[in-house]
């Protein structure tokens, strides 16, 4: 192979990898109800899922590398037995993180009595 057919390549591979990034972007949807969250994720293969509030654990907020120079994090929940224990809702805002992780520990404390 020449150096011009590898670079398109690279560049074809990149062109897709964007692509599809922003596909997934698009496509990922999330509603927190007063039962639970709903997530709705997938480009090819859709997947809904539902966490009912009482399977929640606990909630962290992670400022990766790359999304601190654009103010973005995700919100990480911990659950009990629902897709290896946790599901993350990317490219948040630090703002709307915090208060999303307010309103699950808001309605997860509703649903427990001690």
């Amino acid at each position: 192979m020449t150096d011009l057919s590898t670079l398109v390549i690279v560049f074809l591979f990149l062109i897709v990898g964007t692509m599809l990034a922003v596909l997934r972007f698009r496509r990922f949807r999330y509603e927190i109800r007063k039962d639970g969250i709903h997530l709705r994720q997938g480009v090819v293969t859709i997947r809904d899922t539902f966490v009912p509030a009482d399977k929640i654990q606990h909630i962290d907020i992670n400022h990766s590398l790359l999304g601190r120079p654009f103010g973005l994090v995700s919100l990480r929940i911990h659950t009990a037995g629902v897709f290896d224990g946790q599901i993350t809702i990317p490219g948040l805002d630090s703002d709307r993180a915090t208060a999303l992780s307010n309103q699950l520990n808001q309605l997860t404390d509703d649903g427990k009595s001690v």
